[in-house]
């Protein structure tokens, strides 16, 4: 019974070899790459767990519309080992929405703008601005360089006219 068996075996593989080999072939392949995708995935998840700090900085959290009374109470609390302050400082008159913020020091570390910034200095004065190029080409600047004056027209909110500063 078992040498029947066997030189059934052989001689179905004889008849069949091409199509067997191919089997073979399309197992292999499929096994690699189901095993390729999973590396690559694994990888990526886990470059960007490591590298999350450094690309969008440490800060857990931001708060819009907070009060000076919370602020203390938030100061207050262990849970905050730092805090920075942001804050809406305008709105330029352009086509595309564009806004103006004021940050301090401590945002600027945790959110690492500083590392973003590839030339010149973050302001300091009220008449300073820090924006990419695009920014001041829409505006009709088409090379700025660091320390040139510039107009814009601007207002504080929505209830007040835009006027030009410089």
């Amino acid at each position: 019974m078992m040498n029947s068996l066997t030189s059934l075996a052989i001689s179905n593989n004889k008849k069949n070899k091409i199509r067997s080999i191919l089997i073979i072939i399309t197992i292999l392949l499929s096994t690699m790459l189901v095993t390729i995708i999973g590396t690559f995935t694994y990888g990526s998840i886990k470059h960007n767990i490591q590298s999350a700090e450094e690309r969008y900085g440490s800060y857990f959290g931001t708060y819009a519309n907070i009060t000076e009374m919370q602020i203390r109470e938030m100061k207050l609390r262990s849970e905050f080992s730092d805090m920075g302050f942001m804050s809406f400082a305008g709105k330029v008159d352009i086509d595309k929405d564009s806004k103006l913020y004021w940050a301090d020091d401590t945002v600027l570390n945790l959110t690492n703008l500083r590392k973003q910034l590839i030339s010149g200095t973050f302001p300091e004065q009220e008449n300073e601005i820090v924006a990419q190029k695009d920014f001041f080409a829409t505006l009709g600047y088409q090379d700025p360089e660091i320390g040139d004056e510039v107009q814009l027209s601007i207002r504080r909110d929505n209830n007040s006219k835009f006027e030009s500063r410089s």
